[in-house]
């Protein structure tokens, strides 16, 4: 091997390591786990939302239903009763992902 072959050599060898390391980088960077939490508790907290305007929607429909007679007292009550249980468990979840969101949050700062 002639000196240039090996000088090449040992060039090729260092680019790669350069570039295995900054392809590697962000997999070692601790600021990208809690970053993917706080977008991943957003995003749970949106669907929470979600449900939770849904769920009012159909208390309101049952209503509806209720005084133009599609449905009885009896039907209402008990949809009623599912749809508030169904909306104290989302509010109850939501509640919990606002203090989580409101945690990482104070971290921040």
């Amino acid at each position: 091997m002639t000196i240039v072959s090996l000088v090449l050599l040992i060039l090729t060898f260092l680019a790669s390591l350069v570039a295995s390391w900054l392809l590697l980088l962000p997999f070692f960077d601790e600021e990208y786990g809690p970053d993917d939490v706080r977008i991943e508790r957003r995003i749970v907290a949106g669907d929470l939302l979600q449900k939770r305007e849904f769920i009012f929607q159909a208390l309101e429909e049952l209503e509806i239903d209720l005084r133009s007679g599609r449905i009885d007292e009896y039907a209402y009550q008990r949809a009623k009763e599912e749809l508030s249980a169904e909306a104290a468990m989302q509010l109850d979840k939501i509640d919990k992902v606002s203090s989580k969101l409101a945690n990482d949050t104070s971290q921040l700062s």
